[in-house]
């Protein structure tokens, strides 16, 4: 089958971060305890980026660019980045870190990382910066009250009075993290008074520490968007949104890029006047804000991202992918796979060729993920109900593979 016409992304890491910098996403599962748990994971998530990092310099784990892997991408008609640097272990990743940094690069990071991975002055974001701007017990000094859910704060020490704040109300019980978080990982939606005890446990028996606790009252909200942006020194540059797909109650299980289907034009303004007082901070980097409308319009904004989020990489590629196959929309999509990739991507290779599907991160299995592999891309199509026929595709060619 004839491959479809290359994949292009719209804007790449050296123009939307400042020049000179390195792209080394390897942290330690200690410093982003409320996004994900397992190890082997943070190795993953270094090939995220592949497809749109042009020039910047790209840390990755091996098990992102093998032959593999690098000739399913370039089946697919996308290029991963030439300017990469493949590692094996944490310990080397860490090692090239502070390399780097003795050579006066700075270091970009979506996540915090390790203090004797780089000297403070090596992060283009202090840490102090990133971790106060990313807590949610800091909303309300970035964003205006009338854009806020109304939401009663709690210290840690006072998490009891979870169970009592909005009395007989639904809400949304959110740990405050002075650091990274995400996914929904950090939420729990609490419509009963149960829930809320269910909640006050998990809070108790998480290992990670939290700032605060945000009880949100939980809203009608029928369509929430991650806007995404570039701030600089010089300009803030918006990327576009994506619409929140979610498994349930603040749990978010994906990404739709639909035109259809954007945020209003008031709503962009208002994440630009954020994303500048977060400049005048010194903030420099990627940001996804996350904001949804009520039935009757009203907008509300629930989480500042100072960092890529799940969404960036997808937009970033979403014009290019519809374009070479006269398209309209994208939706994510990631699933395990047991064993190793080679039967797995032969089986989706006609899915790729013809640009229904659109490879983001593949990861070959290891030991350390318990001998499984992993496929990240999205699915195109021509409208949001065709996306499940390619849904549909994915998983019967993939069959028993899929774990």
């Amino acid at each position: 089958m004839k491959a479809a016409a290359p994949l292009l992304p719209s804007r790449t890491f050296d123009q939307l971060l400042p020049p000179g910098v390195i792209y080394a996403p390897r942290t330690t599962v200690e410093h982003v305890g409320w996004v994900l748990s397992e190890a082997y994971r943070l190795d993953t998530l270094t090939g995220l980026t592949l497809l749109v990092t042009g020039s910047v310099l790209l840390a990755c784990h091996q098990n992102t660019v093998t032959p593999d892997i690098v000739a399913f991408f370039e089946a697919c008609g996308a290029t991963p980045s030439p300017h990469r640097v493949p590692y094996q272990t944490a310990e080397q990743a860490f090692d090239q870190m502070r390399r780097w940094a003795e050579q006066g690069h700075l270091i970009v990071s979506p996540y915090p990382l390790p203090a004797d991975s780089c000297a403070p002055q090596s992060l283009l974001v202090p840490d102090a910066l990133y971790r106060w701007l990313n807590d949610k017990s800091n909303l309300g000094a970035l964003v205006d009250a009338d854009w806020l859910p109304p939401a009663v704060m709690l210290t840690p020490d006072a998490a009891q009075n979870l169970l009592t704040a909005f009395a007989g109300e639904p809400v949304y019980i959110k740990a405050c993290v002075a650091g990274a978080s995400g996914a929904g990982i950090d939420v729990r939606y609490a419509p009963d008074h149960q829930t809320r005890l269910q909640a006050l446990e998990w809070l108790a028996g998480h290992d990670q520490p939290f700032s605060g606790v945000r009880v949100e009252r939980a809203l009608d909200i029928p369509i929430c968007w991650c806007l995404n942006l570039s701030i600089q020194s010089d300009r803030i540059e918006y990327l576009g949104a994506a619409i929140q797909l979610f498994a349930s109650p603040g749990q978010q299980s994906g990404s739709l890029i639909d035109p259809a289907q954007e945020p209003p034009a008031f709503a962009v303004e208002e994440a630009m006047r954020i994303a500048r007082r977060a400049q005048q901070m010194g903030y420099r980097g990627l940001a996804g804000f996350d904001l949804g409308l009520t039935a009757e319009a009203r907008p509300f904004i629930f989480d500042l991202n100072f960092r890529m989020v799940s969404s960036t990489v997808q937009l970033l590629l979403h014009q290019s992918a519809v374009e070479r196959i006269g398209a309209h929309v994208s939706e994510s999509w990631h699933r395990l796979i047991h064993g190793p990739l080679a039967p797995a991507l032969a089986a989706i290779e006609p899915l790729g060729r013809s640009g229904r599907f659109v490879p983001c991160r593949l990861w070959e299995a290891n030991p350390e993920s318990r001998g499984r592999s992993m496929i990240t891309g999205f699915l195109v199509a021509e409208s949001v109900e065709a996306l499940a026929l390619t849904r549909d595709a994915m998983v019967s060619a993939l069959g028993p593979l899929l774990v």
